[in-house]
């Protein structure tokens, strides 16, 4: 028996949805697990989807993800509101396809290690000079207020909010975007979004980190004094699950 279950973004609409969809796929013969899901159908925006990804980072490889978009982003569902039948019948009666989006892994000089499915960022309210490596070869030393690196899935979010790059899914990039950079004749630094390959290492090293948060999707740690932060591609992949051709080109007119 296929096991599931259901984050719901907290508003009445969604929570309405989400009971509609639990008691019909109940009804279907799929037994409810909020600990082992092997499906986990996600009702809200982009934002809800991430916090499912994060609720259930420790088993992404046995579990997928789905959803119905009732928020105001919505890359990650394939089904709006108004297809919510056809997202229940077609989970009881279709094999996806399976698509994998693989996250960053971001490693502090104190060991401690994080992922992100759209990007992390380095932000202050005060302005920080960053050294910036590329495989440990160091590119430049940038002066501003933070920078952003992003997924491709993350490339429509906050990273195009800086003026990033959207980019295609399928091309498993790493993409790096500095926020609020300085630039004149004694700061200079490349201001133009950078596309990195999918082997690529991003070192960011400052001796000054106060005032500093590390952001990772929806969530953000204090920094404070030196750090070295290293950002790759990782080995950890989120799949999302097709049971119907996915329009990303749809998302991109609808939304932008």
């Amino acid at each position: 028996m296929e096991k599931f279950a259901i984050v719901s973004k907290k508003d009445t609409v969604s929570i309405k949805v989400a009971m509609t969809i639990r008691k019909q796929l109940l009804e279907g013969n799929m037994q409810y697990d909020d600990n082992n899901p092997d499906i986990v159908c996600v009702i809200g925006g982009d934002g809800t989807f991430l916090s499912a990804i994060h609720k259930y980072i420790h088993r992404l490889d046995k579990t997928i993800f789905t959803g119905i978009h009732t928020g105001t982003l919505g890359f990650f569902a394939d089904y709006t509101l108004k297809e919510m039948k056809e997202c229940i019948n077609d989970i009881l009666t279709k094999t996806p396809e399976v698509e994998k989006r693989y996250l960053l892994k971001i490693v502090l000089s104190n060991g401690k290690t994080f992922y992100a499915v759209n990007e992390m960022r380095v932000e202050s309210y005060k302005t920080k000079a960053i050294d910036v490596l590329l495989n440990d070869e160091k590119m430049e030393r940038f002066h501003g207020l933070g920078i952003c690196i992003s997924t491709q899935t993350g490339s429509t979010g906050y990273s195009r909010s800086v003026s990033g790059a959207i980019i295609q899914p399928g091309l498993n990039v790493i993409q790096l975007k500095e926020v609020g950079g300085i630039h004149h004749s004694h700061y200079r630094s490349i201001v133009n979004p950078i596309i990195f390959l999918d082997s690529a290492k991003i070192d960011l090293i400052s001796d000054d980190f106060s005032n500093t948060k590390l952001c990772f999707d929806r969530y953000d740690i204090d920094l404070d004094g030196r750090f070295q932060i290293t950002c790759t591609l990782s080995d950890k992949f989120v799949q999302i699950a097709h049971y119907k051709q996915h329009k990303w080109i749809d998302n991109l007119k609808q939304l932008f």
